[in-house]
């Protein structure tokens, strides 16, 4: 996708996701942006700025900070995970990974979305309690009927699966009750990675999410296991009937006030 369609694109999405965050006025393309490599105050709500490459805009009451050397963008005033957050622009893609940094205590709602021509195709949904995470992700592919698969792996290695999950069914994993070495109180010590997102080949959608350290899960069998990773995958029928090959906007939103954004990898 070149420049002017993406903007162009871009754009109309961002109008069409504003009709569910509340204020959301996008800037026209031209606008200014935050250069890189200079001390940037925070943008305000409803702007967009440059961030490594790709534009990235404000939804609700957010706004975005630059750092000095432009490595990351923080996000901030985010109240409502179903209207506060970022929006990243993107040419078409079927991969993209964004690290970063989430913090949060119990409460924490964090919302992931991917957009294809205007239209929410898949989300993933954290809320972070006492003692475990519950993780919700949604697909689309094949309407209510759509279902997914859950993987669990730990260090690398798979150590279980749930199969034929509704859409929009939670796995929850449980925390650890105490702390690694040095990252503060419990609970408040645990925190996610931003999920990764991709497009399988047979159109199907899938979400990846690390854990900043490793938590377990109840399998159906009745066994317990580790876990420091999940990935979700949508189930798509023999044949195919996804109708999408890329996406074109990743949606981050939160209640919980702060994250911050690295150096993103699309393709």
């Amino acid at each position: 996708m070149n420049k002017s369609r993406l903007s162009s694109w871009g754009f109309a999405l961002l109008a069409g996701l504003c009709a569910t965050a509340a204020g959301c006025q996008p800037s026209e393309p031209g606008a200014p942006v935050a250069p890189a490599g200079q001390e940037s105050q925070p943008v305000a709500a409803a702007s967009c700025v440059e961030h490594n490459g790709l534009t990235h805009c404000s939804l609700g009451a957010a706004a975005l900070t630059p750092s000095r050397d432009g490595a990351t963008l923080k996000v901030s005033g985010a109240r409502d995970a179903s209207s506060d957050g970022v929006a990243i622009l993107l040419p078409d893609a079927t991969d993209f990974t964004q690290p970063g940094t989430i913090p949060g205590a119990p409460g924490l709602v964090f919302k992931s979305s991917a957009v294809a021509e205007g239209v929410t195709t898949s989300t993933l949904t954290v809320n972070k309690g006492q003692t475990s995470y519950s993780v919700a992700p949604t697909f689309t592919g094949a309407g209510d009927a759509s279902t997914y698969s859950a993987r669990f792996f730990a260090n690398g290695q798979e150590t279980g699966a749930m199969n034929r999950l509704a859409s929009g069914q939670a796995v929850r994993v449980g925390m650890p009750r105490r702390c690694p070495f040095g990252w503060g109180v419990w609970p408040d010590c645990y925190w996610i990675g931003f999920p990764d997102f991709h497009l399988r080949d047979n159109g199907g959608c899938a979400w990846g999410l690390t854990l900043a350290s490793a938590g377990t899960v109840a399998l159906a069998d009745g066994r317990t296991v580790l876990v420091d990773r999940v990935e979700f995958e949508e189930d798509v029928p023999a044949g195919g009937s996804y109708p999408y090959t890329a996406f074109d906007r990743l949606g981050y939103t939160s209640n919980g006030d702060t994250f911050v954004l690295g150096t993103p990898a699309a393709k």
